[in-house]
């Protein structure tokens, strides 16, 4: 048979249950050994695909269990025949061959798709979160920004700056701070966090985590300089808003004329205006 009759045995194939006496690959894929049948026209485990067998004119088949590295069944790798007919000794060993690279095919479509899955998550979460990574490649000292990167820098996917393109990002006052952490982490294999202020390509300042961690090799090699970015600016700015407020509550508590303070659960003073410190008789600093 042609394409279409391909696809007609495919098809079926997808539909036939798992079994001891369903075809060859149903048994197959049920016991997890090789099942050989030379006249499937009347084999009793046949009988339900009887009229698809003569359809196509088959005669034989002989179905090996395609297995995973673990040792379960993913499927069967099956060999159809227009003449009844068992296999020889180098047959079976020439399918079985077959059928662990299809295994390994398999495996590796899997592994593909979980890694898809698990990069589009992460893309997903450094979306929300802000927060993207980076590399440098030593000895050439190739900068690598991931995609959110680039974008809390204001710049295109893909963007690719030089080094010291990359230093320059940063405000001017923290140019100094971020370039000693990186050369520490360089030479000594220092770790560094660090929340410092970039100005974007579009020229806004924008407060970002930088973080880092020196890769070696088993000969102490250094391989890469890699960390996390991550913008937080949202969260700087609503820090400074309640650091702002905080100060202007302050003051005002220390204006009015009576005595203010607070207790925390435990009955201690956690704050004094200046007229309760007078009624007290105590400073604040034995107090609190």
């Amino acid at each position: 048979g042609g394409p279409c009759s391909a696809r007609a045995k495919s098809a079926a194939a997808r539909h036939a249950p798992i079994g001891d006496n369903v075809g060859s690959c149903g048994a197959a894929a049920a016991t997890g050994k090789p099942v050989i049948i030379a006249d499937i026209t009347t084999h009793p485990a046949w009988t339900l695909a009887r009229d698809l067998v003569r359809q196509h004119d088959l005669r034989a088949c002989w179905s090996v269990p395609v297995f995973s590295t673990e040792g379960t069944v993913l499927g069967t790798l099956a060999v159809y025949h227009r003449e009844h007919r068992l296999p020889r000794n180098e047959d079976l060993a020439r399918v079985e061959a077959e059928a662990k690279l299809v295994s390994l095919a398999i495996e590796r479509c899997r592994v593909a798709e979980l890694r898809a899955a698990d990069e589009s998550l992460l893309r997903i979460a450094g979306q929300k979160a802000r927060l993207g990574g980076w590399t440098v490649e030593f000895p050439e000292v190739k900068l690598r920004w991931s995609d959110e990167v680039c974008a809390i820098h204001g710049m295109p996917p893909g963007s690719s700056p030089g080094i010291r393109e990359a230093f320059d990002s940063y405000a001017p006052e923290y140019r100094d701070r971020i370039y000693l952490v990186f050369q520490r982490c360089v030479e000594q294999g220092t770790p560094f966090d660090e929340e410092l202020q970039i100005i974007t390509a579009d020229q806004r300042r924008v407060w970002v985590r930088a973080i880092g961690e020196a890769i070696h090799d088993e000969a102490g090699q250094l391989l890469r300089i890699q960390g996390a970015f991550q913008d937080i600016d949202v969260m700087k700015t609503a820090e400074e808003s309640a650091k702002l407020l905080e100060r202007r509550l302050t003051t005002s508590l220390h204006k009015i004329t009576d005595a203010f303070f607070t207790l925390d659960p435990s009955w201690c003073f956690t704050f004094l205006n200046r007229e309760a410190e007078r009624i007290l008789r105590h400073h604040r600093s034995g107090l609190l």
